[in-house]
């Protein structure tokens, strides 16, 4: 999810999706915050990197894990409508 998706993008992704028989889904947002004029090293070098998560997603936590083995990050685990 990009931070510029409105709040509850997730909770209605998991919903449509759930009443086309799609099944249980995790839903997971690691919105990025880019300046203008420093995108890339925003990106390269971000001081921090927020997780937006269900209780218990295992989705949550392979991203966790594969952050900080890619990147050796600090990371904010929080809900998902509190990410963006």
């Amino acid at each position: 999810m990009k931070s510029t998706v409105p709040c509850g993008t997730g909770r209605s992704l998991r919903r449509v999706l759930s009443e086309q028989g799609k099944g249980a889904i995790d839903y997971v947002s690691c919105p990025e915050f880019l300046k203008e004029g420093s995108a890339i090293n925003d990106f390269m070098h971000p001081d921090r990197v927020v997780i937006g998560e269900e209780e218990g997603s295992p989705a949550g936590d392979a991203r966790r894990r594969a952050l900080r083995v890619a990147r050796g990050l600090r990371l904010v685990r929080t809900d998902v409508a509190s990410a963006r």
